[in-house]
């Protein structure tokens, strides 16, 4: 999904994706949890592998304005707590 949705910036989104996903990974093993970076290391080979598959799925024609809040949970913390129905 994150392929399909992101048109302009899917470089530096997958770059920082997998930085993040490479901390968690490290921490797990540091906390002895082999079995939780097993499954993200599992979860970046099955990405990986249907990379192609769900890029050619993209349409070239995507809204500029595809989401109208970028982060909800910015939101709720710089707007002290409004509710996700009031958000939009």
């Amino acid at each position: 999904m994150l392929i399909k949705t992101y048109q302009n910036h899917l470089c530096s989104i997958l770059l920082v994706r997998l930085i993040l996903d490479g901390v968690a990974g490290i921490r797990f093993i540091l906390q002895r949890k082999f079995l939780h970076c097993w499954a993200v290391l599992q979860a970046h080979f099955s990405f990986y592998a249907l990379f192609l598959k769900n890029y050619n799925k993209r349409e070239n024609l995507q809204s500029k304005a595809y989401y109208k809040t970028k982060s909800i949970v910015f939101s709720y913390y710089v707007k002290n707590g409004i509710i996700f129905e009031k958000l939009f």
